[in-house]
């Protein structure tokens, strides 16, 4: 899910990993069958790194069900905690969500 911080920034500005428009946030998070009605959970592979990013995104575009899981997935696969492993996410075989962005644009300041 990284990808989202990566690959769905706004690329009409020069700077890096500025957030994407509402209609584009949209189409990729319901492309992996998100919708708004969703809890989310969100990590790591690494411990902390992007997931507290992902997380403020989804907050900002209105999605107040988001987790950070703590610890990432090395503190989950430490506990023993269960897990389901796939090679990588076939969107082409994803059911596509309903996700409606709706920004809060009080959460970011211009300068």
């Amino acid at each position: 899910f990284t990808r989202l911080t990566r690959t769905k920034s706004n690329i009409s500005s020069d700077l890096p990993h500025m957030l994407p428009d509402p209609d584009a946030f949209s189409a990729y998070a319901s492309s992996l069958g998100l919708s708004s009605n969703d809890t989310l959970v969100v990590y790591d592979t690494v411990g902390m790194f992007s997931a507290p990013r992902v997380w403020w995104m989804f907050r900002y575009f209105g999605h107040d069900d988001v987790f950070v899981l703590n610890g990432g997935l090395p503190a989950w696969e430490r506990a023993s905690k269960e897990l389901e492993r796939t090679e990588k996410l076939d969107t082409a075989a994803v059911t596509p969500g309903s996700f409606v962005a709706k920004e809060r644009k009080d959460m970011v300041i211009a300068i």
